[in-house]
């Protein structure tokens, strides 16, 4: 199956290498000949490869063309890459040269060095010579194999943003009765022997079944939760790859934390204190051997009588082995409940008209599917996107479309051949997570874009594509189990362990997981490009000079050497976890995009970090030791998304203007020291949420507009954050603080609004608010812990658009609300969650005289705490509709 599929990465790598020389060919003379003919020789040999893909199947020499064919372009690229840091490197250290003392010395050190031009270019025309003639090489064979040129036809659309719809991944058709058999097995305390405080309950069957999903139904079902007083859902998934064991995965779930250095005693101690007497229900998901489910069984009976787990598994010897007192073999779904899975998928809100015909094709494509849900849903969602009659009778028609016994990934494979061709590349970068993973979306999609997989000719769209080609593969069910922001946009995600095999199928040699193993010596790093480490103890690895010539990815769960890694010249995704020092030559990664550190004694990182002019993601957000960043970081000019822990001061971070987000929060410091509010000056790229923290220590208003605020239009959630003791630390009148928030003029497309701990006297809502069209997008507004705010005006009539409105911790403020000039506000309109709380010495609610008996006509919540006099407000409120009401003293 591999083969088959290998064609698509080469194609577009075949791309970005007759991009990248044309782009670069201005740049270099002395390559550029050599640069010319290589975009010309690249887009002759892509003219064939689709021949190449139907006739690999059947010729060996085809295949082994196009695997010769791929690495050469892999080398092309990496090439091509250099030249593009080389041009990046000129333009930034121009613009950051040194002073004019230092200039001669800096002249001659880069005459002799590798860095000067001359040298570099013809360093760089030898190696575009070489790669040049192993294409010519390859151009040669495609006239031995008489591969035919074809015109290649328009690729696969992209989702339509417009148009994307999630299906509601909570509705299962069928299976009610699976699921009251499971529920009497839970309930029947007789099946537990008076010696033993615990049974287990198998469900079994191949995957794509829905095992998953009939035990999550009961897990999550009220009745049987009322009957235990402690649940747990852990998914094992321990394969040959994943590192994982039944003990490990059953402490970090039940204890929330890595077993890190414990051995099994201690792992044993710490969850017998966890579930002693307590009555169980766990659920062991997806598990493969029963090794340690003895010493887990020993750890599980000092929980109380009638304790239960429930195991899913492909295996029905783990059933036995587990010793199971009730067995679920899971059957096929049945056909009407497959056709109404697949008709809701296909037929859907954006999908084609259920005509006769595509009806009947539809009807015969279920019963290809021979009742097994994934593939009907896979199948659905492909179906949702096809409108003509012959795209549905091709499909129904496709050899791939017969799922006999467990070969659901023929299905899977089928939908994944018609994804367009950059997303194809995006969906088996996927495998490089562990089974059961939660995905995070904008890691990956900073991940996608690291790798260059995602085609945008403007470097702003990046993320939005990015977020389309996640879409499509949502839409296609590749993606499961999403979770939703409140925004209703999709944060994360999981993948289904068949789809997770599909991508490790794709992927082929070019993925590498070392989970098992004590030594690489023994292992075939051949075609390497990605390798994850998943030990679960640590080991000190070296690795071959021609895997660290080739490898982009290198992920490690434990703690590697500093030489393991350091070499990795053409990395372009790099985790690291637990390293205690980060060496100065990690400036010769240059082709380095996305970096993550995670290390609780990481206390520095070298300024040599400055010269990585690739970076895009630089996430150090667990280096909590990590006191400063260089100022010298300004130089990463490509630097996209920064993700800091709280306690690392980064300076004249206004440079970086490509920033589009500061993470998780923005502690200012003194402007003069470059860590003020003005840095923000020229990031206008800035998008999505904004947290800015210790606001008290802007002290000047002209430090506020030169932040321009209103000019980061892409900023939808403003949070800012005065801390406890600002009146002290600001050492200023309430004027100074006044002048400081009047200056302050409000992204325009702010949806939400977070106000905490100010301490002046007011705060100008009315003036922000007053004109409608500024920030006319704005539904929610959070006031909190503003201890000398002495009034607050009826934001609720003056902002339209306010859905939800908090206000909570205000010692002084005795008056809510006040006179709306505005004769069109006599209501709030749209008011869905109001919160009032702890503000003890509130005296009246102030409304206009004209205001309707109603004044908030589609409230759905209402939270009234801690106001003790506030005896008009359930009288005020009494007309409100809403489902939730509560009113505390």
């Amino acid at each position: 199956m591999a083969e088959a599929i290998l064609v698509n990465g080469i194609s577009e790598i075949l791309k970005k290498i007759g991009s990248l020389a044309g782009r670069e060919v201005s740049l270099m003379w002395g390559v550029k000949g050599e640069l010319k003919k290589l975009q010309k020789t690249a887009d002759m040999i892509q003219k064939v490869l689709q021949d190449a893909e139907r006739r690999q199947r059947d010729t060996d020499a085809v295949k082994l063309w196009l695997q010769r064919l791929k690495q050469a372009a892999y080398d092309a690229e990496d090439i091509l890459n250099e030249v593009a840091y080389e041009t990046l490197r000129k333009k930034i250290e121009n613009r950051f040269k040194n002073k004019v003392r230092n200039r001669f010395k800096n002249k001659l050190r880069r005459f002799v060095s590798a860095s000067n031009p001359l040298v570099f270019r013809l360093k760089m025309a030898h190696r575009v010579q070489g790669v040049n003639q192993v294409f010519d090489d390859i151009a040669k064979e495609k006239k031995i194999l008489n591969l035919k040129e074809e015109h290649a036809g328009a690729d696969k659309p992209i989702l339509d943003r417009g148009t994307f719809s999630l299906m509601d991944e909570t509705e299962v058709f069928g299976r009610e009765d699976e699921k009251s058999a499971v529920i009497e097995m839970l309930l029947d305390d007789s099946s537990t022997a008076r010696e033993d405080t615990i049974s287990v309950i198998a469900i079994v069957g191949f995957g794509g079944l829905g095992k998953t999903t009939l035990a999550q139904l009961v897990y999550n079902d009220q009745e049987v939760g009322k009957c235990f007083t402690f649940k747990e859902w852990v998914c094992v998934a321990n394969d040959d790859s994943s590192g994982k064991t039944l003990l490990g995965e059953v402490f970090r779930h039940i204890c929330d934390s890595e077993p890190r250095s414990l051995n099994k005693n201690e792992m044993g101690k710490k969850l017998e204190e966890k579930l002693k007497e307590k009555k169980l229900l766990l659920v062991f998901d997806d598990v493969w051997s029963c090794s340690q489910w003895d010493e887990v069984r020993v750890i599980l009976k000092h929980g109380a009588h009638g304790s239960k787990v429930i195991v899913t598994t492909r295996k029905q010897e783990v059933a036995n082995d587990m010793g199971a007192v009730h067995s679920l073999n899971l059957t096929d779904l049945s056909y009407d409940h497959c056709w109404a899975l697949f008709k809701k998928r296909a037929f859907g809100r954006g999908g084609p008209n259920q005509t006769r015909n595509l009806e009947s094709i539809g009807r015969e494509i279920v019963k290809k599917c021979h009742g097994v849900p994934l593939a009907v849903k896979a199948m659905g969602s492909l179906m949702h996107s096809k409108v003509t009659f012959r795209e549905w009778k091709d499909i129904e028609t496709c050899e791939y479309l017969d799922v006999v016994g467990d070969n659901v990934v023929n299905v899977l494979r089928l939908s994944y051949n018609h994804l367009p061709s950059p997303v194809k590349q995006c969906f088996q970068y996927c495998a490089i997570f562990p089974k059961d993973a939660t995905i995070m979306k904008a890691d990956l999609i900073q991940q996608w874009m690291a790798h260059g997989f995602i085609q945008c000719s403007n470097d702003l769209e990046m993320d939005k594509v990015g977020n389309d080609y996640f879409k499509t593969l949502c839409c296609n069910s590749f993606f499961q189990n999403m979770k939703l922001d409140k925004n209703h946009d999709i944060t994360s995600c999981k993948m289904h362990d068949l789809v997770h095999d599909l991508a490790q199928l794709i992927m082929g040699k070019e993925l590498l997981v070392l989970s098992h193993i004590t030594s690489t010596e023994n292992v075939n790093l051949g075609e390497t490009r990605h390798l994850t480490v998943r030990l679960d103890k640590e080991r000190e690895f070296s690795f071959p000079e021609d895997l660290s010539k080739k490898l982009r990815t290198f992920i490690s769960k434990r703690p590697v050497a500093n030489d393991a890694w350091v070499n990795f010249k053409f990395i372009r995704v790099l985790h690291l976890n637990g390293i205690k020092e980060v060496l100065s030559s990690i400036c010769k990664l240059i082709l380095l995009r996305y970096l993550s550190i995670r290390s609780y004694s990481l206390t520095s990182l070298p300024q040599s970090i400055s010269q990585l002019y690739h970076l895009e993601t630089l996430n150090i957000v667990n280096c909590w030791q990590l006191k400063e960043l260089h100022d010298d970081m300004g130089k990463l000019t490509n630097l996209k998304h920064l993700y800091i822990a709280k306690s690392t001061k980064i300076l004249k971070f206004g440079r970086l203007h490509s920033l589009r987000s500061i993470s998780p929060v923005l502690f200012l410091g003194e402007e003069e020291d470059g860590r003020g509010i003005g840095e923000l000056e020229c990031l206008n790229n800035l998008c999505g949420h904004l947290r800015i923290h210790n606001m008290e220590r802007v002290r000047d208003a002209s430090h506020v507009r030169k932040a321009k605020l209103m000019e980061k239009k892409k900023v939808y959630q403003l949070e800012m954050v005065w801390n406890e003791g600002a009146e002290s630390a600001a050492k200023g009148t309430k004027t100074d603080y006044s002048e400081v928030v009047e200056a302050l003029e409000l992204p325009p497309n702010l949806i939400e609004l977070s106000i905490n701990g100010f301490a002046g006297v007011k705060l100008p809502l009315k003036e922000w608010l007053a004109n409608g069209s500024s920030l006319r997008y704005l539904v929610e507004i959070k006031l909190q812990e503003c201890k000398n705010l002495e009034e607050i005006p009826p934001i609720w009539h003056i902002q339209p658009s306010l859905e939800t409105l908090e206000i909570s911790s205000m010692d002084k403020v005795k008056h809510l609300g006040g006179k709306c000039t505005s004769t069109s506000a006599l209501a709030a309109p749209r008011l869905k969650h109001l919160t009032l709380r702890h503000m003890r010495v509130l005296e009246e609610w102030v409304e206009n005289s004209t205001t309707t008996p109603n004044s908030f006509p589609f409230l759905e919540e209402l939270i009234v705490e801690e106001c003790d006099i506030f005896e008009d407000c359930s009288v005020r409120l009494s007309c409100c509709q809403g489902n939730k009401i509560e009113l505390r003293g």
